[in-house]
C-alpha cells in the first residue's frame, strides 16, 4: 500500500455509495488514526443491523481513545473502517495468515494504540451467504472454534499489556456475551473433541 489511507473489503461484500468519502472526510477533519463506520448485515438482499452495531454507532464520536468509550470493543471487524497508512505502520498492525478471525488482534491493537472516530453512517454491507459457507457460519467446526479461541488469546495478551482495567473488562464481557456464546449454542450437536476444546477455552 502506498496511498495516504488504507481500507479493506471482503470479496463477497459491498459498500454503500459514499462509504469511503464519509470516512476520508472524517479523518481529514479530525486528524484521527482511523475511522469506523456502521455495518449492516445483508441476507438475500435484505439488510439488518446487529444490536452491537446499533449500540456502538448510535452516536458519532470524534477523536476519542478506547478509554473514552470502552464499549467500542464490541466492533472488531476490519472492513468497516479506514486507517491512515502512517498510523497503521506506526501501530505495528498486521493480519496473521492462514487462520480465521484474523482481524480481531490487529483491530484490538489499534484500539489501544490509536485515536479514532466512530461514525453513525453505514460504511459496509456485510453479506451472510445464503449457502452457509461464510467463515462466521462455521461455528460447528472445531477448527473454526480453535481459530476463534486463538484470536481471543492474542487479543487478551495485547490488552493485558497495554489496556486499562476498564477496557479489559469491557472486552471480557464482549467475549462472554458475543464470542463464546455462539459456540456454546453448538454444543448439543458436536462431538467430545469440540466440547473439550470449548471447555478448556472458556
Amino acid at each position: 500500500a502506498r496511498g495516504e489511507y488504507l481500507t479493506f473489503l471482503d470479496a463477497d461484500d459491498t459498500l454503500p455509495a459514499r462509504a469511503y468519502r464519509v470516512m476520508v472526510a472524517s479523518l481529514e477533519e479530525s486528524g484521527s488514526d482511523f475511522a469506523i463506520g456502521a455495518a449492516h448485515r445483508v441476507t438475500s438482499g435484505r439488510r439488518s443491523i446487529p444490536t452491537w452495531i446499533r449500540e456502538v454507532h448510535h452516536d458519532a464520536r470524534v477523536g476519542i481513545t478506547i478509554d473514552d468509550y470502552p464499549r467500542a470493543v464490541m466492533d472488531v471487524i476490519a472492513c468497516n473502517r479506514m486507517f491512515r497508512l502512517s498510523a497503521w505502520t506506526r501501530m505495528g498492525l498486521a493480519f496473521p495468515e492462514g487462520v480465521a478471525y484474523e482481524d480481531h488482534v490487529p483491530m484490538m491493537t489499534a484500539y489501544v494504540r490509536g485515536r479514532f472516530d466512530i461514525l453513525h453512517e453505514t460504511t459496509y454491507l456485510w453479506r451472510i451467504r445464503e449457502d452457509g459457507t461464510s467463515i462466521g457460519q462455521q461455528k460447528h467446526s472445531v477448527e473454526n472454534l480453535r481459530d476463534r479461541l486463538e484470536a481471543k488469546r492474542g487479543a487478551r495478551a495485547v490488552l493485558e499489556q497495554e489496556a486499562s482495567p476498564t477496557v479489559l473488562a469491557a472486552w471480557q464481557a464482549r467475549v462472554l456475551d458475543m464470542d463464546l456464546r455462539l459456540f456454546i449454542d453448538e454444543v448439543p450437536g458436536v462431538d467430545e473433541t469440540y466440547w473439550s476444546v470449548l471447555r478448556e477455552g472458556v
